[in-house]
C-alpha cells in the first residue's frame, strides 16, 4: 500500500488495489441475485421447497451485501482533503484497523497496513495534514 499526500491538489492518493476485489464482489452479488430470481421464477412461488427458501435467503443476503458495498464503501484512489470527515482507528482483536470517513457517508478502508512502522508512518502523515486518528 502506498499512501501519499499531494500538496498541489490537496488530496491523498491511495494505491492499494482495493477497487478490483470490490468490483469482483459486486459482480458475484449481482450473479447471486440473478440466479436466485431465475430459480425462484422457474420453480414458482407457490411450490417453494427447501432449495427455494435457500435461494431466497441467498438473494436477500446478496442484495444486502451489494447495497452495503455500493452505498457505504468507497474505493477512491484520490481523496480530496475537503471530502474527509475524519481519520478513524479501530482496534479489532488487538490489531489496529484504519479508515477514512468521508463526508458523503462512505468509508474508505486502509487495508494493507501491517507493520508497526507502516502504522507510525501513516499516523505521522495524517498528523502533518491535520487529521489525527479518532479511536473507536
Amino acid at each position: 500500500m502506498i499512501i501519499k499526500y499531494n500538496e498541489d491538489e490537496r488530496s491523498i492518493e491511495i494505491k492499494d488495489g482495493l477497487r478490483t476485489p470490490y468490483l469482483v464482489l459486486k459482480i458475484i452479488m449481482i450473479m447471486n441475485i440473478l440466479i436466485a430470481i431465475m430459480n425462484l421464477a422457474k420453480s414458482g412461488f407457490n411450490q417453494l421447497e427447501v432449495l427455494g427458501y435457500l435461494y431466497m435467503a441467498v438473494g436477500i443476503a446478496s442484495s444486502g451485501v451489494l447495497f452495503f458495498l455500493q452505498f457505504k464503501k468507497s474505493t477512491k484512489e484520490k481523496v480530496p482533503l475537503n471530502e474527509i470527515d475524519r481519520f478513524r482507528e479501530k482496534s479489532f482483536f488487538g490489531k489496529s484497523v484504519f479508515s477514512l470517513e468521508l463526508k458523503n457517508g462512505k468509508v474508505r478502508d486502509l487495508t494493507s497496513i501491517k507493520s508497526k512502522s507502516d502504522i507510525k508512518e501513516l499516523k505521522n502523515l495524517f498528523s502533518e495534514i491535520g487529521l489525527n486518528p479518532v479511536r473507536d
